[in-house]
């Protein structure tokens, strides 16, 4: 789905002469004079994003035309890794503790959550590395059992890879297009 669209996104740039008129080297100038303010604002943006369910896809492919590859990816894990833990804190203050295994009567989501509670940080990274900061993910952990360490820890370790692959690949893509 996601290559459709930017397929489709890459056609109607051709189509209206946008990809023509579009430099990836003057954003990251314009980005660059607004120096700590603008990743601060970035920052808060990606936060709210992602509690109200944002893509935070969306977010990484910003930092990788803002900064490019190296400073944006820098800037989109540490966006990344707090957004997360923001979602996180935010639906576990407001929800409690969460739940136990033994409470769900599901059971594809039981065996899912036995695995959680029996090797939580393993999970985590396991879980980031394939749907890195999807606000599902993030409201379940916050009500499952597992500690704000755990959460934490794995969530660093396992959004290191695909946030680096999201934000390499639209640098390197931006620059074949434009």
């Amino acid at each position: 789905m996601l290559l459709t669209l930017i397929f489709i996104l890459y056609l109607l740039g051709r189509y209206f002469g946008i990809s023509e008129r579009f430099d990836p080297e003057a954003l990251r100038v314009v980005v660059g004079e607004t120096g700590l303010l603008g990743v601060l604002i970035y920052l808060l943006l990606f936060c709210a994003g992602l509690v109200l369910s944002v893509p935070g896809i969306i977010f990484m492919v910003a930092s990788g035309l803002a900064w490019g590859g190296f400073y944006g990816t820098l800037v989109a894990w540490i966006g990344a890794n707090l957004a997360i833990i923001f979602s996180f804190t935010v639906v576990r203050r407001f929800n409690g503790a969460g739940f136990e295994s033994a409470d769900i009567t599901n059971k594809y989501l039981k065996r899912l959550l036995h695995g959680l509670e029996l090797y939580p940080i393993r999970t985590i990274i396991i879980s980031r590395f394939f749907f890195s900061t999807a606000p599902g993910l993030n409201y379940g952990f916050a009500l499952s059992s597992v500690t704000d360490r755990q959460h934490l820890v794995g969530t660093l370790i396992g959004t290191t890879v695909p946030v680096t692959s999201i934000v390499f690949f639209s640098d390197w893509l931006a620059g074949q297009l434009f």
